[in-house]
Parts: C-alpha cells; sequence; structure tokens
C-alpha cells in the first residue's frame, strides 16, 4: 500500500491481499511479489547468516512463484 502511495495509486487492503483499479493489476501483482521477496530475504537472513543463503532464496521464490494464482 505504501508503494501506492509513492505512485499515486489508491490500494486498499484486503485480508492478505489489496485491491486497485483493473488496470493496475499487475503493477499491484509485481509490488506484492517484490515485497514479499524482500521480506523472505530477510527473515532467512536473520535465521541463516551464512553463505548459502543466497540459494536458500532462490529455492524458497522459486516455491512461491509456483503456489502464487493470480485470476
Amino acid at each position: 500500500m505504501l508503494e501506492g502511495i509513492k505512485e499515486d495509486i489508491v490500494c486498499l487492503p484486503v485480508h492478505d491481499a489489496v485491491a486497485v483499479q483493473q488496470q493496475h493489476q499487475d503493477w499491484a501483482r509485481e509490488v506484492m511479489l517484490e515485497t514479499w521477496q524482500e521480506h523472505l530475504a530477510a527473515k532467512l537472513a536473520l535465521k541463516y547468516p551464512r553463505a548459502d543463503i543466497i540459494g536458500a532464496l532462490i529455492f524458497a521464490v522459486a516455491l512461491l512463484k509456483r503456489q502464487l494464482v493470480v485470476e
């Protein structure tokens, strides 16, 4: 939602998603994926502060993308 403010795009929270105008749906999808990946990377870095964090992050992002369903 904060990214929407920066871009002057209205975003309304709906549980674990956001509602945007149809013309901004691709933007919302990308921002949510990027934000989640940043959040996940920070969590993994705290839990596994070793060099293999990049491999774990790549694996987690691949899992996330397989589970993402956008209608």
